[in-house]
């Protein structure tokens, strides 16, 4: 069965993450564009560094190809917001990846015309197509006899991309300020992008770890989970870094560790964000967040001029409200994106943007974020924590909060209660917890925001007792 997530396709590889399947998704998008008469633009496909990307971009170009569609394969991996990017001026851009998880994974991503993923209504219409098809009858066209009729061709093309993140980020700050970078592209597909953008912008101080591509991760998961980053702090502290950051295997999302070793996730860079921008750099405009975002936000933008709009988990829908309101900047709490870039979270954009900040402001990070709490008197740390379950443990514990309206025993006093994406309770002085169920794999995401780390994760434990799992990810 072919069921689109919160971004994409995702499966176990051999398992339902097979050639049959990846055909039968291409076989849908053609008939899609076929019949909405969008055949005159080629279409941008690309992969990461997981097992066989380049031969599944190649078999779901087979059926493509069949159809009459040209293809623009990259001969090598890239980020999947090039690939966005790409799409800028197109009617779709695939990309073949499972982002953040584990090497056994692999998946499908959608981009369409606007550079975003594709809406519900889109990835139904495949879903219908694709599970109805028989797999033995779909056509293709051999990637040979489709290169001899010139329907396909190669690309290794990066420039447009990254001259875009470079421009975003200007030299002005950058360029001559010494600054020493430790950056962790987690043996993905980022590594030519980066070393490109940083020498347009003139970093000549960075040091590059886990570089090599590598199917297998190093043996871990290419997420920037603070987790994940023990060995990045450490050599950070060893080599005298200024900061430093990591993006997960496509490149979207990204984790930043400043001087100190401490780890910052999107949440807090997404504050200093619109802090600096609108306060030194005179933007204007408001912020697309989702619901699992700290609240330290919501107040500095609300003094800064800016409203806040919410949207549902899954980056298509802080896409939607970048299009749809008078946003600049969107954010989740593992990426960020910039409406004059592409609607969809970009890392590295994200990690070369705090660069330049902290060199304008001269500021550690921490220094930075610790200011603003104290301006807007909220001090507070938000945890997030995941754990792999079952299916029939997540549909149990669907009906326990949906249908029962269970809440958990707590040592505060819920004040309401949000069901619209999960179950996000509320405490006094606009601090939360929450229960969520990924959209994209089997796993229980909980969300905490109190004080501080400390008694975030307190609660996380008496989260873990209501939701019967307690094997952190």
């Amino acid at each position: 069965m072919i069921k689109f997530g919160t971004s994409g396709f995702r499966g176990i590889i051999a398992d339902n993450f097979t050639k049959e399947n990846v055909q039968k998704i291409a076989y849908a998008v053609a008939n899609i564009l076929i019949k909405e008469g969008k055949t005159d633009k080629t279409i941008s496909f690309g992969y990461d560094n997981r097992f066989m990307g380049k031969e599944f971009a190649e078999w779901m170009s087979e059926v493509l190809l069949a159809h009459g569609l040209r293809v623009e394969m990259y001969s090598k991996s890239v980020p999947c917001t090039l690939i966005a990017y790409e799409v800028k001026h197109k009617h779709l851009g695939l990309y073949i990846t499972a982002s953040h998880n584990p090497f056994y994974y692999s998946g499908v991503k959608i981009f369409v015309n606007g550079a975003k993923e594709p809406d519900k209504e889109f990835t139904d219409k495949i879903e219908k197509i694709a599970n109805k098809v028989n797999a033995a009858k779909i056509p293709t066209m051999s990637i040979a006899d489709a290169e001899k009729k010139g329907l396909i061709t190669y690309t290794d093309n990066i420039k447009g991309y990254c001259d875009n993140v470079v421009k975003l980020v200007g030299t002005k700050n950058i360029k001559g300020s010494g600054v020493r970078i430790l950056f962790n592209p987690m043996h993905g597909a980022t590594s030519e992008c980066t070393r490109y953008i940083f020498k347009k912008l003139g970093l000549e101080d960075v040091i590059v770890m886990n570089e090599n591509p590598d199917p297998y991760f190093g043996g871990g998961m290419p997420a920037p989970y603070k987790h994940n980053l023990g060995e990045q702090v450490k050599m950070l502290k060893a080599k005298k870094c200024d900061f430093g950051f990591a993006v997960d295997g496509d490149g979207d999302r990204v984790t930043f560790i400043d001087k100190t070793g401490e780890t910052y996730d999107c949440n807090y860079i997404a504050v200093v964000m619109y802090y600096y921008l609108v306060k030194y750099r005179k933007f204007k405009g408001d912020f697309v967040r989702n619901i699992a975002f700290t609240s330290l936000l919501d107040k500095v933008v609300k003094s800064l001029g800016g409203n806040i709009h919410t949207a549902l988990v899954g980056f298509k829908n802080v896409a939607k409200g970048l299009q749809n309101t008078n946003s600049f900047i969107g954010a989740e709490t593992n990426g960020i994106a910039f409406k004059d870039h592409v609607l969809h979270k970009d890392g590295i954009l994200c990690g070369l943007m705090l660069v330049d900040i902290i060199c304008a402001m001269k500021k550690p990070l921490s220094s930075i974020i610790k200011a603003i709490k104290e301006e807007y008197n909220y001090p507070c740390e938000e945890v997030e924590c995941n754990y792999e379950t079952t299916a029939s443990h997540r549909d149990y514990l669907k009906k326990k909060i949906y249908d029962k309206k269970e809440l958990p025993k707590l040592s505060r006093k819920i004040l309401k209660v949000d069901y619209s994406d999960g179950m996000k309770m509320y405490f006094e002085n606009d601090y939360w917890a929450m229960v969520r169920f990924s959209g994209t794999e089997c796993v229980m995401r909980l969300f905490v925001e109190l004080e501080t780390a400390e008694k975030s994760y307190e609660m996380v434990k008496e989260l873990e007792k209501f939701i019967e799992l307690t094997e952190r990810q």
